[in-house]
């Protein structure tokens, strides 16, 4: 082994080991939010998960759940429990992820060897591995790579699959005329197939690939360099089209006859003999054609795990693939509809392309705005005393249209700057290979904008679809140090002036560059402590009586609770219902029929319920030999409906909404449930999910409990709102009307069964996604808190559960105090900060209603200090003033703050009102005689503003 080798391979040890051990200490220690439930839900039970499926990871998934790693995590001190699969399937992550900086870290040193011969001193050694180390480490520990690092998702071993094609490409350039590096190819070619088992991600690297055995291959004309790279976006057209789809379509036809499984080996079979007869007759390029098309095909074939597990019925069966037809439809995503390039679903520079790729890239080489985190630079600042204000410092700017597209924070775009420098000098030097990279840095990025049309807006940020592109531009930061290397080398020849710079550059550029961005990003990417949605979920589930049916909204509270269900069997009695999947006819098929059966952890076996579906299978399901007979949505006019309501049931809500009986109430007829369906399609249909939940309701006649996750939203629930119960994170269905919650299950819940670990932590890190969902935490504290202002507990007469967790002593108001010191010391503000001026002043009202108005003031001028962080407009700011007016008693502070109010909106009746008041209140008659001359001149015919101006000249003193 020569020199070089050894440095260089001991520098990628080093690069892999320090990126995997900076994801591993900061990996999720369970779940997270959107697909990671699902993925680790479906892995564990090799089930399946949403269109178009990830096989292959799901393959990788069920080896990792069944390692025996949470004691690797115990050994390293990291926070995570025995049982906790989603911990071991995060660690997919973690190792794809280090390998992809691994291979960053190796495609940069042959991309520098391209131009330079491959040196033989140490010292020339060092500065190419320098380099490349300094690219390798700064994309580890850019945003959103670190963010896929940490988590079940599929997008790191997707980035893994493209660095190491790019690899394995660099690595055929060096000797791409010897017949033994086609085997690089054909491994490329393998890794394709088996990376559309991951993610399609991949495939946007075939033109890179292409035109790097251009340049190689041919003489490089205008002609040539366009008709090569026609081919390479042919060949990805044909891998994604043809290889993905139409091939799907042989053994579809041929199921009638009962030859599908036949047609596949034939298919195999002909790859296979023509690549014989190509290697017999020495069609070299034939033959690679044809044995990387075998590949590809080869590497596809994990996609058979979906049908034949989907035809096993597991209890997560997402379209229920088990039919060349319906395994077709999953392929194609027809539930999602089809992608269309024009017209644009947004403004394609404005949005498609600046806000949701600029934005994104500037967040990983520019700066990125953290109300939390401290670059190297803020740690240096607050060493010497000139303190950083973090939290005010993002607040002024937070919700500007430039702090969502640029910010300098934290990284100061000195790796943009040395990127760019890079991306020239390599034109400079190897036009060839830079061109490639630039392609695919626009493959990988912006032709995913085009190709996807991003509506606005998106329900989450989208930053994570492209790290390719990321990864593509760190690999000109390397070149652009190595070039500032061969600066020094050109300046100051061989001396040891040379040595001195190159060393003083390696150690700057490693500060400025990896290890700020590492210290900058580190807050916000850890998942150390963070159970938020293991929690959320749990408590979820624990809401719910035994046997119940949930209906929830969306992914983040549905693809968690799969996981609890399926994996750690938390409530495996609870049906859940998605709101969205119910629209669908396999789903509602599966509630209906489906008995999930579940081996729980004392080596039991439970059997769920199935959910009560009044159609019938023909009615759901429809004929195959009819388009569109399956459910569908109907036309509908506002229709009544009325249910009758068991009298057990009917008391039972009766006095858990705090009511007493009546003498004779068991003699008594209860009232109907009664309530009204207004349409809910361009106001003349019904969806299929409406018309599942009101099937639902009447073939369930209250027999089970059925409730609400409290994020569905009124639109969604069929005029059933006023028969809502809260009883927590849930709504409960109850035969009493206007019951808007039952005060002793609240308490139950909120105070007694609820997980609430670590979101009093301020070590952990909340992004904007949970700190919104965990505000339903302090909607349930807030309402036992209006339930005393209000009840006081005293029209009705009860004793509630809450009265006996306070001494008999404490008062009304003191128990509300206590209540909201609770949620306080639960969900700290300095944790998860309120971001809504409404909820804020809402918390401080409740305060002050309760004998604490220090509280309100404290609030309103937190509230007035953070205006943009809690999205004060107009009407809040005047509102605020109003608490200082009237709850506070303090006019001079009104007076502060109504008074340039006035006057940018010298016309708004209700500021010059206030301000009046205010002046009034100060003594200062004149002024605010003043103020209302002015609004007389616009409005003479004011009479009450002329009488009050003459009330007011009368107080003013000669």
């Amino acid at each position: 082994m020569n020199r070089f080798a050894f440095i260089n391979r001991i520098t990628a040890a080093i690069v892999f080991a320090v990126a995997f051990l900076g994801y591993l200490f900061t990996i999720s220690p369970t779940l997270s939010y959107w697909d990671c439930g699902e993925f680790a839900a479906t892995a564990y039970t090799m089930a399946i998960p949403h269109p178009p499926g990830s096989p292959l990871f799901l393959l990788l998934g069920r080896i990792f759940s069944i390692l025996p790693t949470s004691g690797i995590g115990h050994a390293l001190g990291l926070a995570v429990t025995d049982y906790d699969i989603a911990f071991r399937i995060n660690l997919i992550s973690t190792f794809t992820s280090a390998f992809a900086v691994l291979f960053l870290y190796l495609t940069t040193v042959r991309l520098i060897l391209q131009w330079k011969e491959r040196p033989e001193s140490t010292f020339g050694s060092l500065k190419i591995v320098i380099a490349s180390a300094i690219s390798a480490l700064t994309f580890a520990f850019t945003y959103s790579q670190w963010f896929n690092a940490v988590e079940s998702e599929v997008y790191a071993a997707s980035i893994f699959c493209t660095a190491i094609v790019t690899w394995l490409i660099t690595v055929w350039l060096e000797k791409p005329d010897d017949i033994h590096s086609d085997v690089y190819l054909l491994l490329i070619a393998y890794i394709l197939g088996l990376a559309i088992g991951i993610h399609l991600l991949v495939i946007l690297a075939l033109p890179f690939i292409f035109f790097l055995i251009y340049t190689k291959k041919f003489e490089i004309t205008f002609s040539g360099f366009f008709k090569f790279l026609l081919i390479g976006l042919i060949a990805m057209g044909v891998i994604y089209k043809v290889f993905l789809f139409y091939s799907i379509q042989i053994p579809f036809m041929l199921d009638r006859f009962g030859l599908s499984t036949v047609s596949v080996f034939l298919m195999f079979a002909v790859l296979i003999y023509l690549s014989f007869i190509m290697i017999r007759n020495n069609n070299h390029n034939g033959a690679l054609i044809v044995i990387s098309s075998l590949l590809i095909f080869l590497g596809y074939s994990t996609y058979a795990t979906i049908m034949i597990r989907s035809g096993l019925n597991p209890n997560v069966d997402q379209n229920d693939p088990d039919t060349w037809s319906k395994f077709i439809s999953y392929l194609n995503r027809e539930q999602y509809g089809e992608l269309v390039l024009w017209p644009r679903n947004a403004p394609i520079w404005e949005y498609q392309i600046k806000k949701m790729f600029v934005r994104y890239f500037n967040w990983q080489f520019i700066g990125r705005p953290d109300e939390y985190a401290l670059s190297l630079i803020d740690h240096l600042r607050n060493a010497i005393g000139w303190s950083v204000d973090k939290l005010q410092d993002t607040q002024e700017d937070r919700y500007s249209y430039m702090y969502t597209v640029l910010s300098f924070r934290g990284l100061y775009a000195l790796p943009f700057l040395v990127g760019i420098f890079g991306m020239i000098h390599h034109f400079s030097k190897d036009w060839k290979r830079a061109l490639s990279t630039l392609g695919l840095f626009i493959m990988t990025g912006i032709m995913i904008i085009v190709y996807v049309n991003q509506p606005d807006p998106q329900p989450r940020e989208r930053d994570y679809s492209y790290v390719g592109a990321f990864f593509a531009f760190s690999i000109w930061i390397g070149i652009g140090i190595y070039a500032i290397f061969e600066f020094i080398e050109e300046k100051f020849k061989d001396s040891d002036m040379t040595r001195m710079l190159t060393y003083g550059v390696t150690g700057v550029a490693f500060v400025l560059l990896p290890l700020n961005m590492f210290v900058y990003n580190k807050f916000s990417s850890s998942r150390q402590g963070n159970y938020v949605a293991w929690d959320y979920s749990y408590n979820l589930l624990v809401t719910c009586e035994p046997n119940a049916i949930l209906y929830t909204n969306g992914d983040n509270d549905t693809f968690p609770l799969w996981y609890l269900q399926e994996v750690e069997k938390v409530r495996p009695d609870v049906r859940i219902v998605n709101l969205s999947l119910v629209n669908t006819e396999w789903y509602i098929n599966q509630m209906k029929n489906l008995e999930p059966l579940y081996h729980m952890p004392d080596g039991t076996t439970f059997k769920a319920l199935k959910v009560p579906v009044g159609f019938s299978d023909r009615e759901i399901l429809g004929d195959p030999k009819i388009p569109n007979s399956s459910i569908q949505p109907m036309r509908w006019d506002r229709r009544d409906f009325a249910l009758d309501v068991p009298k057990d049931v009917y008391w039972k809500d009766w006095v858990e909404s705090g009511r007493k009986l009546p003498a004779g109430y068991d003699t008594m007829t209860v009232p109907k449930m009664k309530f009204t369906v207004e349409p809910t399609i361009q106001g003349r249909g019904l969806r299929v999910q409406d018309l599942m939940v009101l099937d639902i309701l009447f073939a369930n006649k209250f027999e089970r409990p059925i409730y609400f996750a409290i994020t569905v939203s009124n639109d969604n629930m069929c005029g059933l709102d006023k028969y809502l119960r809260m009883d927590g994170l849930a709504m409960k269905l109850v035969g009493v009307p206007g019951t808007d919650m039952s005060i002793d299950h609240m308490y139950e819940n909120t105070f007694k069964k609820y997980k609430y670990r670590n979101m009093n932590n301020p070590n952990v890190a909340y992004d904007d996604n949970v700190r919104r969902l965990t505000q339903n935490y302090r909607t349930l504290y807030l309402r036992m808190a209006e339930y005393y202002r209000t009840q006081k507990n005293m029209s009705s007469g009860l004793h509630t559960q809450i009265d006996d967790a306070y001494p008999a002593e404490f008062t009304t108001n003191q128990k509300i105090v206590a209540i909201l010191d609770s949620m306080e010391k639960t969900i700290p503000q300095n944790v998860i900060p309120v971001r809504d001026y409404r909820l804020k002043l809402a918390i401080g009202q409740f305060y002050s209603d309760a004998g604490k108005p220090e509280k309100l003031r404290e609030a309103a001028e937190d509230i007035l200090a953070n205006e943009k962080a809690v999205r004060l407009d107009p009407p809040g700011k005047l509102r605020v003033a109003a608490m200082f007016l009237f709850n506070l008693k303090d006019a001079e502070r009104a007076k502060k703050i109504l008074e340039p109010m006035s006057q940018a909106d010298p016309t708004n009746p209700e500021i010059l009102g206030y301000y009046t008041m205010a002046l009034e209140q100060l003594g200062e008659y004149a002024q605010a005689a003043q103020v209302l001359e002015q609004w007389i001149a616009f409005n003479p015919k004011d009479v009450q503003a002329q009488a009050k101006l003459n009330e007011l000249k009368s107080k003013i003193k000669p």
